[in-house]
């Protein structure tokens, strides 16, 4: 594949994505690369680097998330490793992913007066950093250049400033806390500014955590990396290409002659760095004038960029001005001064209306950190509404001498960081479908695609929920689909109406649905609605392990989800009772389990089979069709487990049971129905288990929020009390207990109104007597 780009050709990468994405995850998921392996990964980042920095495409061969998390990994064996691209040229694609032109027109672009307008009026009073808003600066028409056919510019060059070149360290977060709540906390790949930027620097006592410091954040645009001299116009330009050799693309055919109005001709010339940017204005002129149907502003620049005819369009493109090399401009105002120098910047080098926008925070670490924070939340929130693309922010020390301390490292400056917007819609491929059977027989369909990354977490597939979403989405293999987190859920499909799934559907059938059931091969159900497909075999293997799951999660099991179920080859809770034992250990490493989690489940195991358990827990847990612990409750109320067991086979049961207040047919008749499937379980664990007997709460009412705690509300049960952490909280409610002092939510709020007694967990297991 690498080969074959080098060859101008992008046909290898996109013939061979899907195994591109399965060689990256196997890269993410070994605990150590060999030297081979480790060359391999060394090659497919060359490869991402090359679709990204020299292509106009909008799905990547690797998805820019996953891509993050690879670089971290690499660097673990490679910490040279350059970021930049080698120079190779391909023609503009025109985003063959872009979506249908009837979709474009419903889209009407604000003027930039109209823009200005409606930001300024939303933002002005609210935004914290006022240096956000929208900022029109004079423009001055540029002038074409000569006509120049670019396609013939084929030598490379150098760097003229290369110090102007390089890249930045990338973080995902900037609170620790951030990364703890998505649970990325402990993965080395994922970065966080706390922890590998601010407390870094403190263990190696290059701060102080109480000490004052100033930092600059500014936005970090997204485009092309172009390192020029400039007077009063660019005199030659290149792009940023291969830091590791120098090695540039000659950009100066395309941008010599770009006017800068504010710069007198007769300054001397010097190193800047900008970012060329396309503005949505812009994108959409340029979409008009090329016939093309870009909706991505960066998948334009390079297209633009990679134009043969780019000269005709150069007053489309916007630089952004970032940095001057002060070795060649020795201004006695800007040496050394790094406020001074995006003032400096943002004076002379603006000719489109974008200077590069920043603010200016101080203190110490902690309320940098909360700057910092309020500032990318207001930045993430004017992405909409601000008319060019950019997707993070960047962080700077003003501070010069800890500037040279901290020092710059493979064209990294380790006084930089970036933390990037963790986007919550992405596009990729559809690569097929797998189907699941949960406990009741509802068949749910898999959609698996190429994989992408939400806050630090990698996402091959999703839910695709029914039978009928599965018939709206009507996917057939490579088609590209959005991926879209919503609500901190599993990623939700869609298929967005595009050219390339049109060509894509005369060539692919849609994929089926199964005519029966995938697990056990049985009839298939479809409920009266049609939305819902159910297999009809209550002994289908499926069935049975999403029932073993469920019921190890009712019962607080940890380490027994639905993989743990599957490897052990189990699908009864006796089966598995009997397996987790000593005598078995050797037996259960041999189904790929290490010697350490087998111990931890043996023992979990036994903490289940001794500890007491009320025998509604048992029937509420092992997987009842919609039979919950509370209804167990009303049955036992009214009759003895041997009752019940006498009549289980008989009318006699479903005539007890439906004169049970709370009890209607539906639910007798599935209790009647399914407990044969259960029976062996559930005797099993009468006999063997601590099972204790249900008796009706006649003590005071205990209800909690913020934590669970099955033994302990048992044990309370066993007492006489009414004890449920799951239960509702009414007037009638004695005790709400909360994990601390000070815990807040809806059901303290009613323990508040109702003058219910609120006590911490450590506080009630301490002085139990005395609350009891």
């Amino acid at each position: 594949v690498l080969n074959d780009l080098r060859n101008h050709s992008l046909k290898a990468v996109y013939d061979n994505k899907y195994q591109l994405n399965l060689i990256a995850m196997g890269f993410l998921n070994k605990p150590g690369l060999n030297l081979e392996e480790q060359k391999d990964l060394g090659d497919l980042l060359s490869i991402c680097n090359i679709t990204y920095n020299r292509t106009d495409k909008t799905v990547l061969p690797i998805e820019d998330g996953v891509y993050d998390l690879l670089l971290e990994r690499y660097k673990e064996y490679n910490p040279n490793f350059q970021v930049g691209s080698e120079v190779i040229d391909f023609q503009a694609s025109a985003n063959d992913f872009a979506e249908r032109e009837a979709f474009i027109d419903a889209v009407r672009f604000m003027g930039e007066d109209e823009n200005d307008k409606i930001f300024n009026a939303f933002y002005k009073e609210d935004l914290i950093f006022p240096d956000m808003r929208i900022d029109s600066r004079d423009t001055i028409p540029i002038a074409p250049p000569e006509p120049i056919n670019v396609t013939k510019r084929k030598h490379d060059t150098v760097h003229s400033h290369p110090e102007l070149v390089g890249t930045l360290d990338k973080c995902k977060f900037v609170y620790i806390k951030d990364a703890v709540e998505r649970g990325v906390d402990n993965d080395p790949k994922v970065k966080i500014l706390e922890r590998d930027f601010f407390m870094d620097q403190m263990a190696k006592g290059v701060i102080n955590p109480n000490k004052q410091y100033t930092i600059l954040m500014e936005l970090k645009y997204d485009g092309v990396s172009v390192e020029a001299d400039c007077t009063d116009v660019v005199i030659s330009a290149r792009s940023r290409g291969d830091t590791g050799i120098g090695q540039a693309s000659d950009m100066t055919p395309i941008l010599a002659g770009y006017k800068f109005p504010h710069r007198d001709p007769s300054e001397s010339m010097c190193g800047v760095k900008f970012e060329a940017i396309m503005t949505r204005h812009d994108l959409q002129k340029f979409n008009d004038m090329k016939g093309y149907k870009y909706k991505n502003c960066r998948s334009a620049i390079v297209g633009l960029l990679a134009s043969a005819d780019s000269w005709k369009y150069r007053d489309l493109i916007t630089l952004v001005p970032l940095q001057v090399d002060a070795e060649t401009f020795y201004g006695p105002d800007i040496q050394g001064n790094a406020i001074a120098e995006v003032e400096y910047l943002n004076d002379k080098f603006v000719s489109h209306g974008t200077p590069m926008r920043y603010s200016v925070a101080s203190g110490n670490v902690s309320e940098l950190l909360y700057q910092i924070h309020l500032f990318q939340q207001e930045a993430e929130m004017a992405r909409s509404i601000i008319p060019f693309m950019y997707d993070g922010i960047v962080i700077h020390y003003v501070d010069n001498d800890l500037r040279e301390i901290l020092g710059r490292e493979n064209f990294i400056n380790k006084y930089s960081m970036a933390i990037k917007f963790n986007p919550l819609k992405k596009q990729t491929v559809f690569r097929g479908y797998t189907f699941t059977v949960g406990q009741d027989g509802s068949i749910t369909p898999m959609i698996h695609y190429d994989p992408v990354e939400f806050y630090g977490t990698i996402h091959p597939k999703s839910s695709g929920h029914s039978l009928k979403r599965f018939m709206e989405l009507g996917l057939r293999v490579g088609d590209v689909i959005d991926v879209e987190y919503i609500n901190d859920v599993m990623p939700y499909v869609d298929k967005p109406d595009n050219a390339y799934n049109d060509e894509n559907a005369m060539k692919v059938p849609l994929f089926p649905f199964p005519n029966k059931c995938p697990i056990c091969g049985g009839d298939i159900v479809i409920s009266k609605t049609g939305r819902s497909a159910y297999c009809s075999n209550m002994d289908c293997e499926g069935r049975k392990s999403a029932r073993l799951a469920n019921m190890c999660a009712k019962l607080n099991m940890d380490g027994f989800g639905d993989a743990t179920i599957t490897k052990l080859r189990v699908t009864s809770l006796k089966h598995m009772m009997e397996m987790l034992n000593e005598n078995n250990a050797m037996y259960i490493q041999s189904l790929d389990f290490g010697p350490v989690e087998t111990v931890n489940m043996i023992n979990e195991a036994k903490r289940i089979m001794t500890t007491p358990m009320e025998e509604t827990v048992l029937f509420g847990s092992i997987g009842f069709t919609d039979v919950a612990e509370k209804t167990w409750r009303l049955v036992f109320e009214n009759m003895s487990y041997e009752m019940f067991f006498d009549m289980y086979n008989h009318d006699a049961l479903y005539n007890a049971l439906i004169h049970i207040k709370g009890i209607g047919p539906t639910t007798a008749n599935t209790i009647v129905e399914e407990y044969p499937f259960f029976k062996d379980d559930i005797e099993f664990m009468y006999k063997n288990a601590n099972i204790v007997r249900y008796t009706k709460a006649t003590g005071k009412i205990i209800r909690a929020t913020g934590f669970r705690d099955k033994e302990l509300f048992a044990y309370l049960r066993t007492l006489g009390f009414d004890a449920d952490d799951n239960g509702s909280l009414t007037k009638d409610t004695d005790i709400l207990l909360v994990p601390e002092a000070g815990h807040t939510s809806s059901k303290t709020q009613k323990a508040q109104q109702y003058g219910v007694q609120i006590i911490p967990i450590g506080d009630f297991r301490e002085n139990i007597e005395k609350y009891l």
